[in-house]
């Protein structure tokens, strides 16, 4: 796996020289983990020892698929299988010592940046890019899932990578009734439904339709969210105040609609205005008024 295949590229994801020295990582961020003798020799212990490297990843862990067919014989790993484990072997020669002081030195809370822009390189190449640009890209985000695992099972937080794929596996067989239990489901809307009802068991400890919309995402993604939770409940917006509409566009397609949005953006800017900003302070005065008017149906004081 090379970690700086790309010019401003770091281990973490796109990191400029400056940042790599500063962050301890290889003096020639030109070159891939393995591009020195030392780490050759890193690497050549890692394969002598692949079975010492692995050993979380045991029989039963869902990386290795050491599970068995309906007649009882084991299933055989796959290429796929392999793969993972040759991934989950690279991470560990990483955060293993002596390893890469780069990665080492990394948190969960640090490897955030490089996270987010993965993401947003991934939604770049499934909108504009090409099937290579994906699967670079999904590959750099499942990159960070694993570091993140494995920083998490060296931290004493009590989870590593097996943990993580069986709890998303088991999650996902619980939100599919249809598929994995007795239930049954005539179409797309009954699979929502038995969706939305597995998701609300789930999260029990929700006192609002609008607990769980991350804080983090931008503001018009956010906005369409705290949206559609208020529609799924069957609240009516009630905006009090600066929330009120000003003017109704009438764009006649979603083109022409983010074209209208774009102006709006530049008249922001124009005046002098963070259109970001704006839209957050906008939708706060919503979201208030949504989660007063759902304690007023509950019958539930208001928080001091």
């Amino acid at each position: 796996m090379v970690v700086f295949d790309r010019e401003e590229t770091g281990p973490g994801g796109q990191v400029g020289e400056d940042e790599a020295e500063d962050s301890g990582a290889e003096e020639e961020t030109g070159r891939g983990a393995f591009g020195s003798e030392e780490a050759h020799g890193v690497q050549s212990r890692v394969e002598k020892e692949s079975v010492d490297q692995t050993s979380r990843l045991t029989e039963n862990d869902p990386i290795v698929r050491g599970v068995t067919a309906d007649d009882g014989s084991p299933v055989p790993e796959t290429e796929q299988d392999q793969a993972l484990r040759d991934l989950v072997s690279t991470v560990d020669a990483l955060l293993d010592p002596p390893g890469c002081e780069w990665n080492r030195a990394q948190t969960h809370r640090s490897l955030v940046t490089y996270l987010i822009e993965e993401t947003y390189e991934l939604v770049e190449a499934i909108e504009d890019g090409d099937v290579t640009d994906l699967r670079e890209e999904l590959g750099d985000v499942l990159y960070q899932v694993v570091l993140h695992a494995g920083i998490a099972s060296r931290s004493g937080e009590g989870f590593d990578l097996g943990d993580v794929v069986a709890e998303v596996d088991e999650k996902i067989r619980r939100r599919h009734p249809h598929v994995f239990g007795a239930d049954s489901a005539n179409g797309v809307d009954d699979i929502v439904r038995l969706w939305s009802a597995a998701k609300a068991r789930e999260k029990t400890s929700r006192e609002s339709a609008y607990d769980g919309v991350p804080l983090g995402l931008p503001a018009l993604a956010r906005a369409q969210k705290i949206g559609s939770r208020a529609e799924a409940t069957g609240a009516v917006s009630e905006p009090a105040g600066s929330c009120a509409p000003v003017t109704a566009p009438e764009p006649d397609s979603e083109e022409a609609w983010g074209r209208w949005l774009l102006e709006r953006v530049d008249e922001a800017s124009s005046r002098g205005w963070d259109a970001e900003r704006a839209l957050r302070g906008a939708l706060r005065e919503r979201e208030s008024a949504l989660r007063e008017a759902e304690r007023r149906r509950r019958g539930t004081p208001q928080p001091e």
